[in-house]
């Protein structure tokens, strides 16, 4: 005899055994105590802290020519281009 549900077929099947345990939704869970609640705002916290730090080291080590050393002023680099060129020796008096 055919069911009344023409779609049943299609619905999932309830594996036998013991029905699966349904767990308690977030907000239904105990509240926690100050204590509790800054360690768990410190562990993300530092996750985060963590996360940023890698990010921000990653993108650094694919930028070497952010490391490069470069004189800061116009006579830094004026000083810094006389000390690279050769003294020409003055053979004459």
């Amino acid at each position: 005899m055919p069911s009344s549900n023409p779609f049943r077929r299609f619905q999932p099947r309830t594996p036998p055994g013991p029905r699966p345990i349904r767990h308690r939704p977030l907000s239904a869970t105990q509240p926690t105590t100050p204590g509790q609640q800054r360690s768990q705002f410190r562990g993300r916290f530092e996750l985060v802290a963590f996360c940023l730090a890698l990010l921000i080291f990653m993108i650094a080590i694919g930028r070497p020519e952010w490391f490069e050393l470069r004189p800061a002023s116009g006579s830094s680099l004026a000083l810094y281009h006389a000390a690279q060129t050769t003294p020409q020796s003055n053979s004459g008096h």
